[in-house]
């Protein structure tokens, strides 16, 4: 498997991480908007090994960063200014799981006055997709 470095202007989505999915989908252009062309134009490129950013002017923030991936021999490498790149989470790793976790509760009166408890709930969430 062949690498590419693919060079973004600062800054790039702060999710972006190695282990990502990059992506690009080939753009074209209808009635002077630039569009995609359909979900059969998705194509992957592969997954993050590094991202660097570049400060060439020594100032406070990079200029350009450089992420290098992995990249198929067969894959046609994405248009420079022509085709939007993006990316997804590899959901095994970055999906947050309660395994091993779990909550619990204490129900108490204070008062010396009978009670009643008519519902208790819970509402789970998963942190990342």
């Amino acid at each position: 498997m062949a690498q590419i470095t693919l060079q973004f202007g600062y800054p790039v989505n702060q999710s972006l991480q190695e282990g990502d999915i990059l992506y690009y989908i080939m753009q074209g252009t209808s009635g002077g908007f630039d569009i995609g062309l359909d979900s059969q134009s998705i194509v992957e490129i592969g997954s993050v090994i590094s991202i660097t950013n570049v400060d060439n002017n020594n100032d406070t923030f990079p200029d350009v960063v450089n992420v290098l991936c992995n990249i198929a021999n067969t894959t046609a490498a994405p248009t420079i200014d022509k085709d939007f790149i993006f990316f997804g989470k590899e959901r095994s790793i970055n999906e947050a799981s309660i395994v091993g976790y779990y909550g619990e509760f204490k129900f108490a009166n204070n008062s010396k006055q009978p009670a009643e408890l008519f519902a208790a709930a819970c509402d789970i969430t998963e942190s990342s997709k």
